[in-house]
C-alpha cells in the first residue's frame, strides 16, 4: 500500500444557532481524537485528514462536495460526521444539521442523506467508508430515508431514494434511535461513544491483535463492545455493506497503547480552520454574492452533454461492429459484477486524437461506456423484412469507463462510476412517464463481487421491461452465441462496449468544447445574456415594465420568459455551422430559461447553494 493514497474528510457540529438544538460538546473531541488516531503513521496513515468544524450549510455542502470530486479510482475515501440528525416530515428525509439550520426549514438549511448518497454514487474512489455519529444515521443502510420524531411511535414511509452503493456505511445507532453523547465506559477522552469506541479501540490495539483492520472487523468490535456494556441492541451500530470494498484497510492494528495530544484548551477554544473548511467558506461567500459558481456550472452541463450522448446511443448491430461499439462475447463478466477492476482494451479501440489547428495541442475526449447484458432491438418503423430488419445493439445497465494504462504499460479500460440503466434503451421499450419513474426509482442494489446477486436485479429489470433471455445469462460464461442472429427484442449474454461515433462525438465535442472555453473565462460573463442564464433570473429587473405576452395558446414559465426578454432585451444569437457554433453574448439581464429548467440539471433542489 503507498502512502498517498488514503484521504479523510471529518466534519462535525458542536454548536447551533437555534435555541432549539442543544449543543453537543462532546463533538470537538471527537474531530480532535478521530483525527490523531486516522493521521498517526502507526494506526490510520492517512493524508493529513482534513477537518471541517462548525459549518454552515453552504460550507459543509462545498466540503463534501470538493472532497468526493477530487478523488481517484486508485484512493480510499473516509467521510465523518459528527453532530445531530433530524427528520423532516413535509419529505420524509433525513438532515444532517449545520450551525446555521432554521428548525423550521430544515430543506434550505440542513443538508439533506439524499445529497451526501448522489456525491458518494459519482465520487470515483475505489474504497469508500462513511462513519456517521448522529441520531436516525442508521436509516440510510436500512431502507429509510430517517427516523419520525422522537415524542411519536409512528415510521416513517420506505424510501426508494437513498439505497447507497459501492460505499461501506458504519452508524452509530438504528433508523429510528437516538445516538449516545456519553463516553464509553473508562475513557477520558471526552467524546461521544460510538467515537470514542472507534478512538479507544484503535489507540489501544484492541480491535485485532495485528495487521490491517477491515470495516467488518470494526464493526464486529464496535457491535460487542456495546453489547458488553449493556447499550440496547437498537442503540448500537450499523452498517451497509451493499456493493462495498468489504476487505479496504481502514487502520492497522497496534500491539502497544499508542499516546495522542490532548485536546487543546480542554476543547472549549473554536477549532483551527484548516485549508478545507477555508476552501469551503471562500465558495459559499462566492455563492451568497453571485448565486453560483458560474466555472463549475458551466462544466457540469458540459458532462451532462457527454453523458446524454453516451447514454442515448443505439448503434446499428450489423453495421457498427468494431467502430460504433464492440461486442465482447468471451470470458467472464467484471465490471458491473465487481469481480475484477479492468480489463484490456480492444486492439481497435478508437483513441483520443489530437485536436487540429489548436494552439497549444491537446486531444479530444473520447468517451467509452460498458454494459451488461446485450440487448437486441429491431426497428420497429420503415425496417425491411426478415434478415434484412434493422437492429439496434447496446448494453441494458451502462457504465462510463476511462483508457489508462495498467503497471505493465497495456491499454487498460476501468470503471468511473457505478451502473445505471441506458436511456435509450428504456425509450424503445416504455412511454416517456414510465422511463422516467424507472430511472429515478432505480439503483444497483447488489454487493460488489456477487454475481447471483447482480443476475437477480438484471432479471427483475427485464421482467419489468417484458424482455426475453434469449439466451440464458450466465455472467461468469459470456458467449456471441445469439446476439448477432437475433431478429426479436431480448437480452443476451454478452457485454457491450459502446463508443460515440465520429459525428455524434464531433457535434457533442464542439458544444462541449464551446462550454469549457466559456468556464476558462467567467470573469467575462458579467453583463451578458449567459450571465442571464447561468443566474436563473437574478438581475434585478424591478425598474423594467412588464412585458404583456401574446401567444396563440397557453405558455408555460419558461416560455413566457423568453418571449419577454425577447421583447425587452437583446439574446444571445448563435452564428455559424451546426455543431461549430460560437456563442456570441449580447447584453441581457433577464434570461430566456432558469438554469434549474435546463433537461440536464439533475440535482435536487436542497443542494444548490
Amino acid at each position: 500500500m503507498s502512502d498517498n493514497d488514503r484521504y479523510a474528510l471529518l466534519i462535525g457540529v458542536s454548536t447551533y444557532d437555534s435555541d432549539t438544538y442543544p449543543d453537543l460538546p462532546p463533538v470537538r473531541a471527537d474531530l480532535h481524537y478521530m483525527q490523531a488516531v486516522l493521521r498517526n503513521t502507526e494506526i490510520g496513515m492517512y493524508n493529513e485528514p482534513a477537518m471541517v468544524a462548525e459549518p454552515t450549510r453552504a460550507e459543509m455542502l462545498h466540503a463534501v462536495e470538493t472532497y468526493l470530486e477530487e478523488r481517484q479510482p486508485s484512493e480510499t475515501a473516509l467521510l465523518y460526521f459528527s453532530g445531530h440528525g433530524e427528520f423532516c416530515e413535509d419529505d420524509n428525509q433525513l438532515y444532517f444539521l449545520t450551525r446555521d439550520t432554521d428548525p423550521a426549514d430544515l430543506p434550505g438549511t440542513a443538508v439533506p442523506a439524499e445529497f451526501l448518497e448522489r456525491m458518494l454514487q459519482s465520487c470515483r474512489a475505489a474504497s469508500k467508508l462513511v462513519l456517521l455519529d448522529c441520531c436516525s444515521s442508521g436509516s440510510v443502510v436500512q431502507g429509510w430515508t430517517s427516523k419520525g420524531a422522537p415524542e411519536t411511535d409512528r415510521k416513517p414511509a420506505p424510501s426508494t431514494l437513498l439505497r447507497p452503493t459501492g460505499v461501506y456505511f458504519i452508524t452509530a445507532s438504528d433508523a429510528l434511535q437516538t445516538a449516545s453523547a456519553m463516553a464509553p465506559p473508562g475513557s477520558t477522552l471526552g467524546t461521544s461513544r460510538f467515537t470514542g469506541e472507534i478512538v479507544e479501540g484503535l489507540r489501544n490495539g484492541r480491535i485485532k491483535s495485528g495487521g490491517w483492520i477491515s470495516p467488518d472487523e470494526l464493526f464486529d468490535y464496535l457491535t460487542a463492545q456495546m453489547a458488553r456494556n449493556g447499550v440496547p441492541e437498537e442503540q448500537r451500530p450499523t452498517k451497509s455493506t451493499i456493493r462495498a470494498t468489504r476487505s479496504l484497510p481502514f487502520a492497522r492494528s497496534v500491539a502497544r497503547p499508542v499516546h495522542l495530544p490532548a485536546l487543546p484548551g480542554g476543547g472549549t477554544g473554536a477549532a483551527p480552520l484548516s485549508p478545507a473548511q477555508s476552501k469551503a467558506r471562500e465558495q459559499a461567500v462566492l455563492d451568497a454574492r453571485e448565486g453560483m459558481d458560474r466555472q463549475r456550472l458551466l462544466r457540469y452541463y458540459a458532462h451532462c452533454l457527454t453523458a446524454e450522448a453516451a447514454a442515448g446511443m443505439l448503434p446499428d448491430r450489423d453495421g457498427g461492429r468494431d467502430s460504433e461499439y464492440f461486442l465482447l462475447g468471451r470470458g467472464e463478466e467484471t465490471i458491473q459484477s465487481g469481480r475484477g477492476a479492468t480489463f484490456p482494451a480492444p486492439t481497435q479501440l478508437p483513441r483520443p486524437q489530437a485536436k487540429q489547428g489548436r494552439a497549444g495541442g491537446g486531444a479530444t475526449q473520447q468517451e467509452y461506456w460498458y454494459g451488461y447484458p446485450a440487448v437486441t432491438l429491431p426497428v420497429r418503423e420503415g425496417g425491411g423484412r426478415g434478415r434484412r430488419t434493422p437492429v439496434h445493439l447496446a448494453p441494458l445497465l451502462i457504465q462510463q469507463m476511462e483508457l489508462a494504462p495498467d503497471e505493465n504499460g497495456r491499454d487498460v479500460l476501468r470503471p468511473t462510476g457505478v451502473p445505471s440503466l441506458h436511456t435509450g434503451v428504456l425509450a424503445e421499450l416504455l412511454d416517456a412517464d414510465n422511463a422516467a419513474a424507472l430511472v429515478a426509482r432505480w439503483q444497483p442494489t447488489w454487493q460488489e463481487g456477487n454475481e447471483a446477486q447482480m443476475l437477480q436485479a438484471v432479471r427483475q429489470l427485464l421482467e419489468e421491461l417484458e424482455l426475453p433471455e434469449l439466451e440464458p445469462l450466465v455472467p461468469s460464461a459470456l458467449s456471441e452465441r445469439t446476439v448477432m442472429q437475433a431478429l426479436r427484442p431480448g437480452a443476451h449474454n454478452a457485454a457491450v462496449l459502446l463508443v460515440p461515433s465520429a459525428a455524434e462525438a464531433n457535434a457533442t465535442q464542439a458544444l462541449v468544447d464551446n462550454l469549457l472555453q466559456m468556464s476558462t473565462r467567467t470573469e467575462q460573463i458579467p453583463g451578458t445574456a449567459l450571465d442571464a442564464l447561468l443566474s436563473g433570473g437574478a438581475a434585478d429587473t424591478a425598474a423594467e415594465s412588464a412585458a404583456v405576452v401574446v401567444a396563440p395558446g397557453p405558455c408555460n414559465e419558461s416560455q413566457e420568459l423568453v418571449v419577454s426578454s425577447a421583447m425587452k432585451q437583446a439574446l444571445t444569437v448563435a452564428t455559424g455551422r451546426p455543431a461549430r457554433a460560437r456563442a456570441k453574448w449580447s447584453r441581457p439581464s433577464s434570461p430566456p430559461v432558469s438554469p434549474r429548467d435546463s433537461p440536464c440539471w439533475s440535482r435536487p433542489r436542497t443542494t444548490r447553494r
